[in-house]
């Protein structure tokens, strides 16, 4: 056999290794995210910014309009820092987080941030993790201009929801989710691996 067929089937099996290592790590991931949105408990989130109103031409369609899911009027970390809004629109996984689910983000202590908005990004079979352990949400901001801490930690309000009354987190719906696995140093451009189950 060739050197290089020999480096050849090497790399393969590294590579399938490495798949396998890093779909265990997807599982451990979602595992531990699901038990600690179902106890109302504290999880590892990946922020990032979206400005609707703001958003030139080319972002329009990436950022959505001024409304949550529900038609409702998106709300700013400003505004609500300025005393002119209830709480700061977030975008996360509807599948998972009832309407208006109340967190709380350790980045903004005593800021009340509601998960009411969504987007491909955070459900079904479009959804990626860009860090492991780190369940994605995006924060309504005025602009790009705003500062977002990548990585922090989110706790759940229990109970504290606009949707039906005894209307909790669903976590089953988490399964078969895809997983872009990366680290807090590898954020963008990571493999995406799949879960098991169905979404």
């Amino acid at each position: 056999m060739s050197a290089a067929r020999l480096l050849g089937l090497l790399s393969g099996g590294a590579a399938l290794g490495a798949a396998y290592l890093l779909h265990r790590k997807a599982e451990q991931t979602r595992e531990q995210t699901m038990q600690a949105v179902a106890t109302g408990g504290t999880f590892a989130v990946r922020l990032t910014g979206y400005w609707p109103f703001t958003a030139s031409a080319s972002e329009k369609k990436m950022e959505g309009g001024a409304n949550d899911r529900k038609g409702k009027p998106l709300h700013t970390l400003e505004d609500f820092q300025a005393g002119t809004a209830p709480y700061v629109s977030v975008s996360g996984d509807d599948a998972i987080f009832p309407y208006g689910q109340r967190i709380a983000i350790d980045e903004w202590p005593g800021v009340v941030f509601r998960v009411v908005d969504t987007g491909g990004h955070f459900r079904g079979s479009g959804k990626v993790y860009r860090a492991v352990g780190h369940e994605p949400l995006d924060i309504c901001v005025q602009s790009s201009k705003t500062h977002v801490v990548p990585l922090s930690t989110a706790t759940i309000v229990k109970g504290d929801h606009f949707d039906k009354p005894g209307k909790e987190v669903e976590v089953a719906r988490m399964q078969g989710q895809s997983v872009a696995v990366g680290g807090a140093f590898d954020l963008i451009g990571a493999e995406v691996v799949q879960t098991g189950g169905e979404g």
